[in-house]
């Protein structure tokens, strides 16, 4: 599947990373398990326990984290969603 990482600017969509493949995100209306964690002034993202990539912080630009998911026709449901402080 794709993915990509953008910043809403409030009144369009930067990409900090354009759309890439990885073979780690399940398709056909499988169920996937995304995770983000915060560490050495970087987001590091996850999908089923796979590492997809390291993307710097920059408190002046990310205020929060959103997901999105955008295939036409395809219901989407977030669940299970957890923000915790790492030990």
């Amino acid at each position: 599947g794709l993915y990509c990482f953008t910043r809403w600017t409030g009144s369009d969509w930067f990409y900090i990373v354009d759309y890439v493949f990885s073979p780690h995100i399940k398709q056909g209306g499988a169920a996937n398990t995304v995770s983000v964690a915060r560490r050495d002034g970087g987001l590091e993202f996850y999908v089923n326990g796979e590492y997809l990539r390291t993307v710097e912080w920059r408190s002046d630009i990310m205020e929060s984290i959103g997901l999105f998911v955008g295939t036409e026709g395809m219901h989407v449901s977030f669940d299970n969603v957890k923000v915790f402080e790492l030990q």
